[in-house]
């Protein structure tokens, strides 16, 4: 069966109006799954909880979360919007060609859109006035850095740009860096012909494959019978607790030790249909 890929659609374009009740997270990222008990966060709140939108298990709670009394106050309101935009534009009908951010990735998004405020509001920069000189000396900062850190550093006034009818402050009509292309401005992204990640080792990998197939073609199916005897809140954990936090950590949604003794129904020797040692 040929594999296809599933573009996600697009959200309609905004309203004028952002109300203190509108939906943070806009319904085009939520899960469908986490709908019906999750927490709906609201434009005018300052604790937002992204994790509606957010599918992936291995997004840590810090980047669920945003909190947006921790940010400066002077331009709270500004970053308020921004990451709305961010998450709510038809960035495919704008200037910047680009798809929302998800809601996983936005907490980068927030730290460097106030890093670019701080900045001009230190260089005594207002955003209405600022010219490329500006942006420039913005894009400065972050000389010697990988491209994809320049990158994202020179999207941030771009996207200002492109979202100033939402924001709350008056943003120069001139669009950054409008004479230059994204090659005259960051050079061209490195490309790499080859992989240049050195070969594991043949006496690494051997080892390595027969373990995987005795898995997949053997040890399977008991390891999935096992599995059923293993207590829920266990068998659903996707949590990784580190070495130093094991005696105080607790099951996923409950308040029991993660060391707690359970009790296992006997599992005898005979069950396992395959001796490790075919190895």
């Amino acid at each position: 069966m040929p594999m296809t890929s599933r573009k996600r659609r697009m959200p309609p374009p905004p309203s004028t109006t952002i109300g203190p009740d509108t939906p943070f997270v806009p319904q085009y990222w939520w899960i469908p799954s986490k709908a019906a008990t999750a927490t709906i966060s609201r434009y005018a709140d300052n604790l937002i909880d992204l994790d509606i939108g957010i599918p992936q298990v291995n997004v840590d709670f810090y980047n669920r979360h945003i909190d947006l009394n921790r940010v400066p106050e002077k331009h709270r309101e500004t970053i308020r919007a921004f990451v709305w935009c961010a998450m709510n534009m038809d960035h495919a009908a704008m200037e910047g060609g680009t798809e929302p951010i998800p809601p996983a990735r936005i907490k980068r998004d927030l730290h460097i859109v106030t890093r670019y405020l701080t900045f001009m509001s230190e260089r005594g920069v207002r955003l209405a006035a600022a010219t490329d000189a500006d942006y420039d000396a913005w894009m400065a900062q972050f000389d010697g850095q990988s491209y994809t850190s320049r990158l994202r550093a020179s999207s941030i006034p771009r996207r200002l740009h492109w979202y100033r009818r939402h924001l709350p402050v008056e943003i120069s009509e001139h669009q950054p860096w409008s004479d230059r292309t994204v090659i005259d401005l960051l050079g061209r992204c490195p490309q790499i012909d080859e992989n240049t990640t050195e070969r594991v080792p043949r006496h690494v990998i051997e080892p390595m494959m027969r373990w995987a197939l005795f898995y997949v073609d053997v040890a399977a199916a008991d390891v999935l019978n096992l599995l059923q005897r293993v207590p829920e809140p266990l068998r659903n954990s996707s949590v990784r607790i580190a070495a130093k936090d094991y005696k105080f950590a607790t099951l996923p949604g409950t308040q029991v030790p993660w060391n707690s003794v359970f009790t296992y129904a006997p599992i005898e020797k005979s069950e396992i249909s395959s001796p490790l040692a075919i190895l």
